[in-house]
């Protein structure tokens, strides 16, 4: 058995490409050496493992040329070569999978041929295959901008410099879109990098370009001037000052109107990507304790519902475990167990097989919770497997809250103890996460304490030192401590 970049490129064909490929090396156009074509059919045969103990290079040598000594260098050469057959491959096939590509190709061909009637026909064929729906805004700009940018030579060749005018108006215009719509995405890329995984790179120059720019004012005057290419760009701006600013959540709410309003003009990707980035950015708010933003998010998982967007478009849709969870999570927080129940059945297969009996349990188990009905959620949530990395925490935190209904009070510190030695030996969970778990099961135990044997001092004491913790992880704890001191005030009269 031996490796080569070939090979490495060779694993990645799917069944249809090793055969085009084939066809490719046999044609004379592509390959005039049948040396090349005898090899390819010798690496077929091991297609798709290439771990065959028969495949070496010993044997490959052997398979060319008979009763010859080994050579080294021959095989070397044979590997490169079919390497760059390879790569001729893959780049046809990208080529003709991109109409922007072969489009701008073509072009500029049969320009410098001076085929005047097919460069027409095939720029205005070009102009045609613009599909809003399959490409995304800032490819579609710079597709645009180049093809003006060949009518503009094609009009300089033939000495017609004056129709030329329109056309760079329109390059620039394109160019223009083009860079404030990738520097807004890069912005945002970089902002999320630094404050989910801490990556701070040196992005001096764009900073600066993006510092010296009134994207405000260039907002209002594109939105007068070019009301079509208005609502990309805004959605794009406004959400990056959102994310960037926790309290500007006016610019969020403009952001997630407008691309609401215009989201035909988003390709599918752009849509789902951009649902995602909403959806990531209301759990910030929430987890800030903006909790007004939990309606907000469950619309956001209603509209990926809607549109099966969940995760690569034009693809059968999945969605990861977490994402799943989360989905559960909020609209049971929202209350709208009826869209809950619905999602559950429509949805629960684009989970991994082996784990949606553990989601439907836990499912379950919450609406049970949330009817009162702690038995029957015990009896769920007891079924479900902690295979799940968050299953580990939601299960404990569902078994406690039932265990506080239920009085009891026994099981609830045991597990208490248990939970805190878990959260201080666990290392695969950060600083911010485990902040939150510790502060949530203290404010669980605190209120368990308390309904076991209230104190008023106490009482007022815990909830004063719940305004310094993080407002998600205390918000239950929160509300049984309303209760109880209502409940207590009222049997003291």
């Amino acid at each position: 058995m031996f490796k080569s970049k070939f090979i490495d490129l060779l694993a990645t064909f799917s069944h249809d490409e090793i055969k085009e490929f084939e066809r490719f090396i046999d044609s004379p156009f592509f390959n005039r050496d049948k040396t090349i074509s005898q090899s390819y059919r010798f690496f077929k045969k091991y297609y798709p493992e290439f771990n065959n103990p028969k495949f070496t290079k010993e044997n490959f040598f052997k398979a060319l040329y008979p009763g010859k000594p080994y050579n080294d260098s021959r095989v070397r050469n044979i590997l490169s070569d079919l390497l760059r057959h390879g790569q001729d491959f893959i780049t046809i096939k990208f080529t003709r999978s991109n109409p922007f590509v072969e489009s701008t190709s073509t072009l500029e061909a049969l320009s410098i041929r001076m085929l005047d009637t097919l460069f027409t026909k095939k720029i205005n064929e070009a102009y045609e295959s613009i599909d809003i729906k399959k490409h995304d805004p800032d490819e579609v700009y710079l597709f645009r901008k180049k093809l003006e940018d060949l009518k503009y030579d094609f009009y300089f060749r033939r000495s017609k410099e004056d129709k030329g005018v329109e056309t760079t108006t329109k390059r620039g215009e394109n160019l223009v879109f083009f860079f404030l719509l990738k520097m807004l995405k890069l912005k945002i890329l970089l902002y999320t990098n630094e404050h989910n995984f801490n990556i701070k790179p040196d992005a001096g120059l764009l900073n600066a370009a993006f510092e010296n720019i009134n994207l405000e004012a260039l907002l209002e005057y594109i939105k007068k001037s070019h009301p079509d290419e208005y609502p990309v760009l805004a959605v794009h701006y406004y959400f990056y000052v959102a994310q960037t600013d926790f309290s500007k959540t006016d610019y969020y709410f403009s952001a997630e109107k407008i691309f609401s309003n215009n989201i035909d003009k988003f390709s599918l990707r752009e849509q789902s990507e951009m649902l995602h980035a909403f959806a990531s950015l209301c759990i910030d708010y929430i987890h800030l304790g903006k909790f007004e933003f939990n309606k907000n998010l469950l619309d956001v998982y209603k509209k990926m519902d809607t549109y099966q967007l969940f995760s690569e478009p034009d693809k059968p849709q999945v969605i990861t475990l977490l994402g799943f969870r989360n989905i559960v999570l909020i609209a049971k927080e929202e209350k709208d167990y009826d869209w809950l129940i619905s999602f559950l059945e429509r949805n629960l297969d684009k989970i991994p097989k082996e784990s949606r009996d553990n989601m439907r349990d836990f499912s379950y188990a919450l609406l049970e919770y949330d009817k009162q009905n702690y038995p029957k959620a015990l009896e769920f949530i007891s079924k479900v497997k902690y295979e799940f990395f968050y299953f580990r925490y939601d299960v404990k935190n569902l078994l406690l809250k039932c265990f506080y209904e239920l009085d009891m009070y026994e099981q609830a510190l045991y597990l208490i103890t248990n939970y805190k030695l878990f959260l201080k030996q666990n290392k695969n969970i950060s600083k911010d996460a485990k902040r939150i778990y510790s502060q949530h099961i203290k404010s669980i135990e605190k209120i368990t304490k308390l309904k076991m044997k209230y104190d008023d001092y106490e009482a007022a004491k815990f909830k004063e030192e719940m305004k310094t913790m993080v407002p998600q992880s205390v918000k239950w704890a929160q509300e049984k401590l309303e209760d109880l001191m209502k409940k207590n005030k009222k049997n003291k009269r």
